[in-house]
């Protein structure tokens, strides 16, 4: 078709022309959606367990921390007063805090051990600590000392415990023969009665492995721990 426009007083002539335009995108379909959905699920499967064990971990390791302070702060009390502290506000009023959120309870103190646990709002697990002749608390069943020290430019540790069979389970762990165990008693450091003991003595990969178990992989020849 043709049309007719007046130009600078003559006639132009334009031609109009239809013109379609062709789809360039297209829409997801049934099978892609499915799929995007099922790898999405699949992540988020892997993903929130992990982030879930991390932060129960991380709460643990708090809980942990807070019962080590305590006991450095139980040690630094005895010191002063001969015996352990039964509440946790005289150790505050002694300078201890512990973390926002963690709950501290003493559940034994006496001139010979106390006990201890540590709770958090974020996880249902707990943590127990005892030590010396005060008895064993929840998940804190084996008595025992990690003692390391140096002996000719190398270092070693003593591994101690009044519990032969946690000994030896323990010793299990660290790829120990039961015929290396030794009896050996001991007295105590504060009635000075003799005790009933036996003992491993490690060193080199078996030495690290106790002290990751204790919880301190960087103890010095000094530092002593509870196992």
């Amino acid at each position: 078709m043709r049309t007719g426009v007046p130009h600078n007083g003559g006639m132009r002539f334009a031609s109009r022309k239809g013109w379609s335009c062709a789809r360039s995108e297209r829409g997801w379909s049934l099978i892609e959606l499915l799929i995007t959905m099922m790898i999405v699920s699949i992540l988020v499967a892997i993903a929130v367990p992990l982030w879930h064990d991390m932060r129960e971990r991380g709460y643990v390791a708090v809980m942990q921390s807070d019962l080590r302070n305590m006991a450095i702060s139980q040690e630094a009390f005895f010191i002063d007063n001969e015996y352990y502290a039964a509440t946790l506000p005289v150790l505050e009023g002694k300078g201890f805090q512990s973390s926002a959120a963690v709950e501290l309870q003493i559940a034994e103190a006496t001139r010979v051990g106390w006990s201890a646990w540590a709770t958090h709002p974020g996880t249902v697990q707990q943590c127990h600590l005892f030590v010396g002749f005060a008895a064993p608390l929840g998940t804190a069943t084996r008595n025992g000392l990690l003692h390391p020290f140096v002996l000719r430019g190398e270092r070693w540790a003593h591994l101690v415990s009044s519990d032969r069979a946690g000994l030896l389970e323990a010793g299990a762990l660290l790829s120990m023969r039961p015929e290396w165990l030794q009896y050996r008693p001991i007295k105590h450091p504060r009635t000075w009665e003799v005790c009933p003991a036996w003992h491993w003595d490690l060193r080199g990969m078996r030495l690290r492995r106790a002290l990751e178990l204790a919880g301190r992989p960087d103890a010095g020849p000094t530092s002593r721990r509870t196992f």
